[in-house]
């Protein structure tokens, strides 16, 4: 923008003093004020295939040109991923704040628009640079090829081609289940080397994996920094801080889900079995931010489901360590650069042949998360069609049969409960998040009907209050209406069917409400 202008560069200047393109537009015209004459507007560019040829550049301005063909891109882009029209984007709203989009939408969105402007992939980018719609503007701006380029082709819309299911039949039910895995001497190597100085966080067991694993570690070179209390989120936080203050993280291995967990007494209980095996490791990895990536990074977890995860007939004796499993598999679809793996074992397995096994896995075999030993064997989890058992039983379904249902304003469960009345006419017990549906509200209705045109409705409504009106908070009001009108739908379907349905509003989070809930339906 200086060099298309002739400003002189400035040192002083940061970049974060111009966060939109109206900032910029002044600091044009600061430097530059023999521009502030009008000057012609470029022609309108098409939001489905901006291109050279359909919006020509007048030939005084060619950089404004290019800069109404991108922000008519980037916005296209953005409404296609989004649902909302062209015209209540503005290049100033923020992506998550105003419009609702969450990391993984807008990481699809920056994906679409390095693809429509064959923009490669550079890892060292990360979303929370460019929070704006001008940042994005102004991404592709930096990264055109020279002027006189062909102009980039348009984006896929949202009528692109999807996949459908034709036919009929019964329904096909798939189950997990072990399936064995080769042997770790006929895996690959891992990206992952544990070498001297490199440095591991080991939160640890009380059975004595963690010493035996950070004894290995130690011969290794490798620095251990372990974490071997249960510390409150906060604090870990802080320690983990410190560490990464004395320099980079290569690993975490997390064995606290090792531990036996026993009959939980109380809800207390299980809520501190989850805390220290699942949700510190989230904190763990939430503290280790989003330079804990890519090659040579590694998360292992381990547990102790039985050495198959708990897909066996015995069943998993410490079943909190699936939430560990869980996160591990979730944090692998986020991090693909980074070796994830969930490793578990059966109770009796030795510490030693543990520690052992933590540190091959580690070195071998990238191509399953979800590993483990058993009987002498190696194990993952795979799909397989499985038919439902003869002697599986049932239960009846009458008049008599009364159903809780939570998440009752939900659409998928909208329908189960339909069905579930048609088959049974019996009493239902709703529970959700919200309050009651109003079935007066027309705009409920039209949250089906005319979705487009409520939305514009609540857009221009909440601009008549005065309030600032943005995308995000009409999407909040949208979907206010739509679960309403699920759950009305749910309501109708019990009545309609002849049974009888009540409705609870109860936070799930607070168990006080649930109580309260449970207690009437007992009643």
């Amino acid at each position: 923008m200086r060099a298309a202008y002739d400003i002189p560069r400035d040192e002083k200047l940061k970049l974060r003093d111009f966060p939109t393109l109206a900032h910029v537009v002044k600091f044009v015209l600061d430097h530059r004020p023999d521009l502030a004459a009008p000057a012609p507007q470029p022609a309108a560019a098409s939001a489905e295939a901006p291109s050279a040829a359909t919006s020509p550049a007048p030939a005084a301005d060619e950089v404004s040109s290019r800069e109404a063909e991108v922000r008519a891109t980037v916005l296209g882009i953005v409404a296609d991923k989004t649902g909302y029209p062209r015209d209540m984007l503005e290049l100033d709203l923020d992506l998550e704040a105003d419009l609702g989009v969450d990391t993984v939408k807008q990481a699809e969105t920056f994906a679409a628009v390095r693809a429509a402007y064959d923009i490669p992939r550079d890892e060292k980018l990360k979303l929370r640079d460019f929070p704006t719609l001008a940042h994005v503007v102004g991404f592709v701006l930096e990264r055109l090829p020279a002027r006189g380029a062909a102009a980039a082709a348009a984006p896929a819309g949202a009528d692109a081609a999807r996949a459908t299911v034709a036919g009929g039949g019964a329904f096909v039910r798939r189950a997990p289940v072990p399936v064995l895995r080769p042997p770790l001497d006929d895996c690959k190597a891992t990206l992952a080397t544990l070498k001297k100085g490199e440095r591991v966080l080991v939160a640890g067991d009380r059975g004595g994996v963690a010493k035996a694993l950070v004894k290995r570690l130690a011969k290794r070179g490798v620095v251990c920094l372990a974490v071997d209390d249960a510390p409150d989120a906060a604090t870990l936080g802080e320690r983990v801080a410190g560490f990464l203050a004395a320099g980079p993280i290569r690993g975490v291995y997390w064995l606290p889900a090792l531990d036996a967990e026993g009959e939980p007494a109380s809800l207390a209980d299980w809520r501190e079995a989850l805390r220290v095996r699942v949700k510190l490791l989230y904190a763990t990895m939430r503290a280790l931010g989003e330079d804990f990536a890519g090659p040579g990074t590694f998360l292992v977890t381990a547990t102790r489901l039985g050495g198959r995860h708990g897909y066996d007939t015995a069943g998993p004796p410490s079943p909190v360590g699936g939430a560990v499993t869980g996160f591990a598999k979730a944090f692998a679809r986020e991090r693909a650069g980074t070796l994830v793996k969930a490793v578990d074992f059966a109770a009796a397995e030795k510490p030693a042949a543990v520690a052992d096994r933590l540190i091959a896995e580690t070195l071998c075999d990238p191509g399953a998360v979800e590993v483990g030993e058993a009987m002498g064997l190696r194990w993952t989890i795979g799909l397989d069609e499985v038919p439902a058992p003869d002697d599986a039983g049932g239960v009846t379904l009458d008049a008599d049969t009364v159903f809780v249902v939570t998440g009752a304003a939900g659409g998928i469960v909208a329908e189960i409960v339909a069905d579930l009345a048609r088959a049974s006419r019996g009493t239902f017990h709703l529970l959700d998040l919200a309050a009651a549906p109003d079935a007066s509200d027309p705009d409920v209705e039209r949250s089906a009907s005319d979705r487009e045109a409520l939305k514009r409705d609540l857009f221009e409504r909440m601009k008549a209050r005065g309030e600032r009106a943005t995308p995000a908070l009409v999407e909040r009001e949208l979907a206010r209406l739509e679960r309403a009108r699920c759950a009305l739908r749910a309501m109708r379907a019990v009545t309609d069917a002849g049974g009888r349905v009540h409705w609870h509003a109860a936070d799930l989070r607070d168990g006080d409400a649930v109580r309260g809930a449970i207690d009437a339906v007992l009643a």
